[in-house]
């Protein structure tokens, strides 16, 4: 009667492991198929976000009216969708002073290339009379390196120019 009792606590825990083999293997499987699926990752990033409303207060080249009225980055988005040929007093014209002043504050702010963290960036600026995103029309675009990766970071800032908004974006590629 002793020996019936000890094989049958033997068979139960036999069977328990059986069991938690069987739920551990089936765990591995789906763990197994669900790393495989490539994952978008775009995350909204608040530092992104301060970092392009530090940009538009940045002091650019160009003056207005005298010097040393500099304008930012902001006022020269405004004039260049606004005014399109419009040059500030050193005669350069405004679209271009904001091209270039972008383009040299992202590229000293962000080092991008294949042996660095960031793969590539995407920045744009668009106007709208209304709030849809997506629509509008371009007043800048620039980019630097690869932003075909399916991992990144965003930010966004925006601010008003009657009777729409500019929108400016900032796309961080890893």
């Amino acid at each position: 009667m002793v020996n019936n009792k000890k094989n049958k606590g033997q068979e139960e825990i036999v069977g328990f492991v059986a069991i938690v083999l069987l739920v551990a293997v089936v765990a591995l499987i789906f763990l197994g198929i669900s790393l495989r699926k490539p994952v978008d990752i775009q995350k909204e990033s608040k530092d992104v976000s301060r970092f392009l409303e530090s940009t538009m207060l940045y002091t650019t080249d160009c003056a207005f009216g005298y010097e040393p009225n500099y304008v930012t980055p902001k006022d020269l988005m405004k004039e260049c969708y606004l005014n399109k040929g419009k040059k500030c007093l050193n005669d350069e014209e405004v679209c271009l002073v904001l091209n270039d002043t972008l383009k040299g504050i992202l590229d000293n702010s962000w080092k991008v290339g294949e042996d660095s963290a960031i793969k590539g960036y995407s920045f744009n600026s668009t106007y709208s009379r209304n709030s849809t995103k997506g629509e509008g029309e371009s007043i800048i675009s620039l980019g630097k390196g690869n932003c075909t990766s399916s991992s990144f970071v965003t930010g966004e800032t925006f601010f008003a120019v009657y009777p729409g908004t500019i929108t400016s974006s900032l796309k961080l590629c890893y």
